[in-house]
This record gives structure tokens, C-alpha cells and sequence, in this order.
């Protein structure tokens, strides 16, 4: 007769590998970028890394409630591994 324990294991596993692999998502570097409105595009600029979303969103919050912000330019938070400009390549 074939053990039940085989599928809960598998389950276990499988929860513990998503866990692990979130967790050290979230542990990465986060870049603040610019983007500027550009006729029918939006061109983004690096200002700056945080290493924490929660402290490069409070950077966003404190842009947006200060008048000198331009209005034609967006601020957003993305991991170091994400690039807004879009994938490079011949």
C-alpha cells in the first residue's frame, strides 16, 4: 500500500521553496526612476538605489507632495533587476 505522506511531503517542499525564493526577492536593491514624457514615449533615467522598496516608495511619497515636482516627469520605484527602458540587445 503506497504512503500518504509522499504527497504532503511534496507539499511541504514546494511551500518552503516559494517562501525561500519570495524572501530573497525581496531582499534586493531597489532603483528610483525618473520618467520623463517624451512625445509618444516615456524615457527613463537611474536617480537613485535604496536598499528597501519601503524606503524608495517614502522618496516617491515625499516627491509627490512637494510643488517642484514637474508635472510631465513620473517617479517609480523597481527591483535593481527590473530596467523600465526595456531589454537591451543588437
Amino acid at each position: 500500500m503506497p504512503s500518504r505522506r509522499w504527497p504532503r511531503t511534496v507539499v511541504a517542499t514546494l511551500i518552503w521553496f516559494f517562501a525561500f525564493v519570495a524572501s530573497a526577492h525581496a531582499e534586493c536593491a531597489w532603483v528610483l526612476w525618473s520618467g520623463q514624457a517624451r512625445e509618444q514615449s516615456r524615457v527613463w533615467t537611474p536617480l537613485e538605489t535604496f536598499s528597501s522598496k519601503v524606503m524608495c516608495e517614502e522618496v516617491v511619497k515625499v516627491a509627490a507632495a512637494d510643488a517642484k515636482t514637474a508635472i510631465n516627469a513620473i517617479l517609480k520605484c523597481f527591483p535593481d533587476t527590473v530596467d523600465p527602458r526595456g531589454p537591451k540587445g543588437k
